[in-house]
């Protein structure tokens, strides 16, 4: 691990000044008291002697060196281990700048991200069978983080939330802070727009996810403090520090964003809400969008599917015919009408929407079963559809 680390991330040639470099380590850590009376965290690799794990772990001090030997700009360690909080060092702190992206491209940053403070044992018991802590921080990543509605995700965004939500459901506290050698950057992630249009293959999470997502966002709601002054205000909440104290993070108010871009925002937000079940947030956010813009063929459409998913056919064959009046060529859009019209009762529009559906998307993996729907002689003879 080291070798990669120092062999592939520190030399100067593989990785350049302005590339950004994550870490991510999930494994065991353990803690080594000194002679001075000082206790030192290390990361305990899979072939390490318990025994003697001083002299095959790695220590947080060379995690430090590390850091500060890697070329890249921007550096950001996220460690879901056992005790991970120890024995670090926290360095200068990030700023504010209306002119963000911009200042922050000028300054290094070296920041970490612990799943527990040092006397703590993290829960292994998540979803899917990752640990709280990486859930979470897998959640966060996928767009909750995304505490001003920015579009990005900094590494202080990403802390806000995993921080104060992990410890709410389980005994661990998160730290998070800057590493030597920082000069205040920050780590950051850009959310790509998601672009899915929601149809009966849309993964969705179980009901037992859904509900530690509810969690979490409870958590964080109440985690978050309103700062700063005026209409547009940022976001404060209190975590622990590598060093084990209390730090006030701040995440500064969006700027005002064209209704395009807000419209999208909204949809994102939908989509995740959609996902974990939250049927009456998740048609808040797409009627949101709708106002925002409009003519907005993705989002109608997703609204559709929304009020199908709870027995509501005929508004759903509303919003999908306005979405394919928006745009004709959206095939799911076909096939969600004719879902809706068939629940709702109306075998004639449900077959012609069938039939549009086919001619867009002929290689379809519902194709096969709608075509034998459609070619039946009668209603008498017609398969159930799904």
């Amino acid at each position: 691990m080291l070798r990669v680390l120092n062999d592939k991330l520190a030399d100067g040639k593989k990785v350049r000044r302005d590339d950004r470099v994550v870490v991510f380590y999930a494994g065991h850590g353990g803690t080594r008291k000194l002679t001075s009376g000082r206790d030192v965290g290390y990361l305990i690799p899979v072939d390490a002697s318990l025994a003697d794990f001083a002299s095959d772990a790695i220590s947080m001090p060379q995690l430090q060196e590390v850091a500060e030997a890697i070329s890249a700009k921007h550096v950001l360690f996220m460690v879901d281990a056992c005790y991970s909080g120890l024995g670090l060092t926290r360095g200068g702190g990030a700023g504010s700048s209306a002119n963000f992206l911009a200042d922050n491209a000028r300054r290094l940053g070296r920041q970490m991200l612990t799943a527990g403070g040092a006397d703590q044992q993290v829960a292994d018991d998540g979803p899917s069978g990752h640990s709280v802590f990486t859930w979470t921080l897998l959640q966060a990543l996928n767009g909750k983080a995304d505490l001003n509605g920015d579009g990005v995700i900094t590494g202080t965004e990403l802390a806000a939330y995993v921080a104060p939500s992990v410890a709410a459901i389980a005994r661990q506290t998160p730290a998070f802070g800057s590493l030597p050698g920082s000069e205040g950057g920050e780590f950051v992630f850009e959310l790509p727009a998601d672009r899915e249009a929601l149809s009966g293959d849309s993964p969705q999470l179980d009901a037992d996810a859904s509900k530690l997502n509810k969690r979490l966002d409870d958590a964080k709601t109440a985690a978050l403090q309103p700062g700063g002054k005026g209409a547009a205000k940022d976001v404060q909440v209190v975590i622990k520090n590598l060093e084990g104290g209390d730090t006030k993070l701040s995440t500064p108010a969006a700027a005002p964003v064209a209704p395009r871009v807000a419209a999208q925002r909204a949809n994102d937000r939908g989509l995740a809400l959609f996902r974990e079940r939250r049927y009456d947030e998740a048609e808040a956010a797409f009627t949101e969008a709708l106002k925002l813009q409009p003519v907005f063929a993705l989002a109608a459409n997703n609204l559709g599917f929304v009020y199908f998913k709870r027995g509501k056919p005929a508004e759903a064959a509303r919003w999908f015919e306005r979405a394919i009046e928006m745009d004709g060529s959206r095939a799911l859009a076909y096939l969600n009408l004719g879902d809706a019209q068939l629940q709702a009762g109306d075998d004639a529009k449900a077959l012609k929407a069938y039939a549009t559906f086919v001619g867009l998307a002929p290689k379809h993996a519902r194709v096969a079963e709608l075509q034998g729907w459609i070619a039946a002689p009668d209603a008498a003879h017609r398969p159930k559809l799904p």
